[in-house]
């Protein structure tokens, strides 16, 4: 028989290297998944950004619309 008591854990190389792929290699991941969300921030940005200069130059555009119109209407 060995001196375990069944509650705490062997700590073996196996337990070890498991122990370090959950816990340690965490951080790490976070840092992956944080840089992926600025990432996508930026990208979100950059899109709305564009979205609004589509939508400035649509406005334009029945803008001068609307002025052929008024002008074809008018002779």
């Amino acid at each position: 028989m060995s001196n375990w008591d069944g509650k705490s854990r062997i700590s073996n190389d196996t337990y070890r290297k498991n122990f370090d792929s959950i816990f340690k290699n965490n951080n790490k991941k976070k840092e992956e998944t944080m840089s992926e969300v600025e990432l996508l921030k930026k990208q979100i940005q950059e899109e709305v950004k564009e979205k609004y200069n589509l939508y400035k130059r649509i406005k334009e555009l029945n803008e001068e619309i609307e002025e052929l119109k008024k002008e074809k209407h008018d002779s």
